[in-house]
Formats: structure tokens, C-alpha cells, sequence
């Protein structure tokens, strides 16, 4: 992938921002690291296409600032209302090993095994994403979350996640990730079985 290329921009204001946007560029701001912030530009095709790669928004990225190398992490992006076009970007310039509060998103693996889901039960996400303090450049893809060994109606935690080195979780409790939701077929299956062993219970004695 390309370097994004970002230019200062000197106008400033929603008169300027329509002409950027109607010349096929879009206005930002780039922030932080103790500095002023300042306005920038980009092309819109080019922020797109950009922003489409995995990891854009949650990963450090390094960008061309007037042909300068500049790390930043993509913020916040405005939107149309309407038409849901990005209207605008804001980066925050960063130090790759400054401490930040990251949003992960949670892989589940194990669902082909998981006891809970092979008699019926349903995956529920109660979080797609954890919150981790972090460095900038350790910021993990996803984290895992292996239901191989969750029954039904039995909840994961996130102390089932083992955490890459150098993050942690920003709150101090295990809470939900996901649960095993029970079904009319699970509940089924359940009876099925119970009434299963204690035919076999009657056999044998």
C-alpha cells in the first residue's frame, strides 16, 4: 500500500471545506505530541482506498505530511449524515512507544467443538471489542476467544484472552465476552440426553 499523502491547508472554515470536498479531497486536522494542531488535506479516493486495509483504524499508521514522515493514529471521521460520505479525518500524531486506550476486536475461535453450540446453543457476543492500554506499536490485530470448552448457557470471560505483552485491560474485572445462549433444540437435547443416561443408570442396575 501507498503512503497516504496529507498537505497543510491554509483556508479554513465550511465555505473551504465544501470546495476541498467538491475538488475530490477531503479536509482533516492532524493533532497532539504537544503541538498545534494543523489543518490538512488529502484525496478522497486515496483515504479510501487507505482506510479499507485492516488495522487503519487501529494501528499505528505512517503517513507524508507536506513529504515529511508523520505516525499518527486515524481518530475520529465525520460523516454525512445522509449520505454517509466522510466529510472529514482527524489523526493524532504519536510517539510509537507512548502508552494509549486502544478499542481490540475480539476473534472467537472453537466454535466447531464448543459443547454448548454442538447441542443447539447459540453464540452471543456480548463485546466485539476490548478496551487495552497499550503501546502504539503493539497494538494487536484481535485478540482470541476460544469457546472449545464453554456449555450451554455458560459465559467466556476475558480471562480466557491471553493479552499480548506490553497490554492490559483499562478496567479491573473479569467481565462477559461472549455466552452460549440456550434454544428450543438445545433444551431438547439436553432432555434427550439426561433421559439417555438414566435409561442407561436403569440398565445397569
Amino acid at each position: 500500500m501507498s503512503t497516504l499523502e496529507l498537505k497543510s491547508r491554509e483556508r479554513s472554515g465550511k465555505g473551504a471545506a465544501r470546495a476541498l470536498r467538491r475538488e475530490g479531497n477531503l479536509p482533516g486536522v492532524v493533532y497532539g505530541a504537544k503541538k498545534e494542531p494543523q489543518p490538512v488535506q488529502m484525496n478522497a479516493h486515496e483515504f479510501m482506498m487507505a482506510s479499507r486495509v485492516e488495522g487503519f483504524f487501529s494501528h499505528l499508521q505512517t503517513l507524508s505530511l507536506d513529504g515529511k514522515e508523520v505516525k499518527v493514529l486515524a481518530r475520529d471521521v465525520e460523516r454525512h449524515p445522509v449520505t454517509g460520505q466522510v466529510e472529514h479525518v482527524d489523526f493524532l500524531r504519536i510517539d510509537p512507544k507512548q502508552r494509549i486506550k486502544v478499542k481490540v476486536p475480539v476473534q472467537v475461535t472453537g466454535t466447531e467443538v464448543c459443547p454448548g453450540i454442538k447441542i443447539g446453543g447459540v453464540l452471543q457476543m456480548v463485546r466485539n471489542e476490548i478496551e487495552l492500554w497499550c503501546t502504539a506499536d503493539s497494538i494487536p490485530a484481535y485478540l482470541t476467544l476460544d469457546m472449545s470448552e464453554i456449555k450451554i448457557a455458560e459465559s467466556a470471560h476475558v480471562s480466557l484472552i491471553e493479552l499480548p505483552a506490553g497490554c492490559e485491560l483499562t478496567v479491573d474485572r473479569d467481565f462477559t465476552v461472549a455466552t452460549v445462549v440456550s434454544t428450543r433444540q438445545s433444551t431438547l437435547a439436553e432432555k434427550a440426553e439426561g433421559e439417555g443416561e438414566a435409561a442407561t443408570e436403569e440398565a445397569a442396575e
